[in-house]
């Protein structure tokens, strides 16, 4: 259970954090406010604002990403946080790059020795929570919303235990009916 986790999670951020040339991904869009600040400028981003009820809030809502006046986004503050991500990685990276999506020989040994440890939780967490904070901050510059999480909640994830997921073979034996085969149903015909 330990290893899905960690491989779901380091891959996962890995793959957002991957700055490969033609990659979509969160580092790559942190790079490009940073090569090309103008186009987020606070005009832009006031327009976001008009007509509702948190318009007097938009300058102030902007200065996050500039300082007060600056027409564009400051690009030093998206690298800051691009930086910040980075380092949280750091202790990660090359355990997925070397252990996870390009597992070697030598990486085998390693881990069997104990040479090699992987990630704690606490360093996904850490990752982790830094990446949506500064998603909720973004999401905020590119569509003026505020967002309390990103992460999918689950409120109800009992619920699946509810509902008997084999049902009874028509015999009413305990034991469950084996699926039916889709190429051996004709078309039209009920299977018995």
């Amino acid at each position: 259970m330990r290893n899905a986790y960690v491989t779901d999670i380091t891959i996962g951020i890995r793959r957002q954090l991957d700055t490969r040339k033609g990659v979509v991904s969160f580092a790559n869009l942190l790079r490009e406010l940073v090569a090309f600040p103008e186009v987020m400028s606070r005009k832009r981003f006031v327009t976001l604002y008009k007509g509702s009820v948190v318009e007097r809030f938009a300058d102030g809502d902007f200065d996050r990403f500039a300082e007060e006046g600056m027409i564009h986004i400051n690009p030093s503050k998206a690298r800051a946080d691009l930086a910040q991500l980075s380092q949280l990685w750091k202790t990660a990276e090359q355990y997925v790059n070397e252990h996870i999506a390009h597992i070697g020989e030598q990486a085998i040994q390693e881990l069997k020795a104990g040479i090699t440890q992987p990630p704690t939780f606490e360093d996904l967490d850490r990752c982790q929570d830094c990446m949506e904070e500064l998603l909720k901050k973004y999401i905020l510059l590119f569509e003026a919303k505020s967002w309390i999480t990103v992460l999918p909640t689950f409120d109800f994830w009992q619920e699946i235990f509810t509902e008997p997921w084999i049902a009874p073979n028509r015999q009413g034996s305990e034991k469950p009916s084996p699926p039916i085969q889709e190429d051996k149903v004709a078309v039209g015909v009920v299977a018995p």
